[in-house]
């Protein structure tokens, strides 16, 4: 059995853990954005700006947390804003309502 240097050692734990970082920060910034944004809309519908700060942080760590999960796994992400996302869904009833009325 050979023994391993502590230079060698504390190079091979350093690679481990900047590996492990940058996975995890990958993986999680891809739901942090989204759940962000989406927490400060819904914490400015209620509580106004502080809702809005509030929602902001805490929809920020969900979306991240959620987006963490989602991407480990693979599962694809909706890359619109809630924004964009709602003016999709708006276009949507209107071409609806006009196929109704003819």
């Amino acid at each position: 059995m050979t023994m391993m240097t502590s230079a060698s050692l504390r190079t091979s734990l350093t690679a481990a853990a900047l590996v492990l970082v940058a996975m995890t920060a990958s993986a999680s910034a891809q739901g942090v954005r989204r759940g962000a944004e989406d927490g400060f809309h819904a914490g400015n519908q209620v509580l106004g700006p502080v809702g809005a700060v509030v929602g902001g942080a805490v929809g920020g760590v969900v979306g991240g947390v959620a987006g963490g999960v989602a991407g480990v796994l693979g599962i694809p992400q909706d890359p619109r804003t809630s924004v964009e996302r709602a003016q999709d869904s708006r276009q949507v009833r209107v071409q609806r309502r006009r196929q109704a009325a003819r």
